[in-house]
């Protein structure tokens, strides 16, 4: 059973229109990326405070996460294979992001971007992504609409 959510002036059990099911979803949407925004604030101080490049990607901790994030969406009644597929591509991008930032506090970036990043050595996904390609793995759903 999921509870009556918190984040939103609707319950999903309640609502009976389109345009509310777009208005709740565009205010939780709104709310997500306010909160991945904050994380990666914390992706930024741990890039200021790992003493080394290497030490950036920790895959104890990337697992750890997972899962995290698997036991998570099992509590609050969400699929454990989408949620750990979201945060294993929003894991990936924060390593990025962290690596640029330990780049250019080290001095060792032009510009601090991340798609600065040459062009061999980036993950198919990524490639795929800023090429708009329809190709891009989704996991359990292919196209969501609404």
């Amino acid at each position: 059973m999921v509870n009556k959510s918190t984040h939103t002036a609707l319950d999903a059990a309640s609502v009976t229109t389109m345009a509310e099911v777009r208005i709740s979803i565009d205010d939780l949407d709104r709310q997500i990326v306010t909160l991945l925004g904050e994380r990666m604030r914390f992706i930024e101080a741990a890039a200021r405070i790992k003493p080394e490049r290497e030490a950036v990607r920790d895959q104890w901790r990337v697992d750890d996460v997972l899962t995290k994030v698997g036991e998570t969406a099992d509590k609050v009644n969400f699929s454990k294979k989408i949620a750990q597929k979201l945060y294993a591509d929003l894991i990936e991008s924060s390593i990025l992001h962290e690596l640029v930032n330990f780049d250019r506090l080290a001095g060792n970036n032009l510009n601090g971007r991340e798609d600065d990043q040459v062009e061999d050595k980036k993950p198919a996904k990524v490639k795929a992504i800023e090429k708009g390609s329809a190709e891009v793995e989704t996991g359990e759903v292919d196209t969501w609409v609404y």
